[in-house]
């Protein structure tokens, strides 16, 4: 692995981390119910996920380098499916860590292996 590599790897991770820890705390934890054995609990969970995909339409809103990315279709079904992923991961375990883990990792591989923007990219295209 070449040095550039491996910086575009670390900074992946360590900038992953805290973006994976406060979106599950706050959409899985905060928002989300840990059993969905009723149907208001239903729909708060629903909309905790709907919430969760809308919170990158509001980033793109605010952080106009992000727009690009952040407001296409395909990227808001990924978000999506990640949650509805980390939803069913917190309401089966009713902890966040198991979505914390996938949503850093899904995080890590969009950054290095699928080629997705990083803060250094985002700040060159202004």
């Amino acid at each position: 692995m070449r040095d550039r590599e491996l910086a575009r790897l670390a900074k992946a991770v360590v900038l992953a981390a805290p973006v994976a820890v406060v979106e599950e705390a706050v959409f899985r934890w905060v928002l989300t119910p840990a059993r969905v054995d009723t149907a208001p609990r239903r729909w708060r969970a629903i909309e905790a996920l709907a919430a969760f995909v809308g919170w990158h339409v509001v980033q793109g809103a605010v952080w106009p380098p992000v727009r690009r990315v952040f407001w296409r279709a395909d990227f808001l079904a990924a978000a999506a499916l990640l949650g509805a992923a980390c939803t069913l991961l917190r309401i089966r375990n009713g902890s966040i860590w198991p979505g914390v883990a996938l949503h850093f990792t899904v995080i890590v591989a969009w950054r290095t292996l699928l080629g997705g923007p990083g803060f250094d990219d985002l700040r060159r295209s202004r």
